[in-house]
């Protein structure tokens, strides 16, 4: 069976229900769990996820993660 993948409006929203799932998922968990799966992101995964958000508060976590990075 081969999956077709969608290019419309239905695809963009269930990739961001993904996003939005998992960083509510990680915020409400324990601390140290949290911590845990956050460490084990590749530093592309995080940036993904701040950039899918046009909220100037995820935008300026971004800054700050890029800062800490150089």
């Amino acid at each position: 069976m081969r999956l077709k993948i969608r290019t419309d409006g239905v695809a963009q929203q269930q990739q961001a229900d993904w996003r939005e799932c998992f960083i509510r998922a990680v915020v409400e968990m324990p601390a140290d769990w949290a911590m845990t799966i956050i460490k084990a992101m590749p530093q592309e995964m995080v940036n993904e996820l701040l950039q899918s958000r046009n909220d100037p508060y995820y935008k300026f976590a971004l800054l700050l993660l890029q800062r800490a990075q150089k």
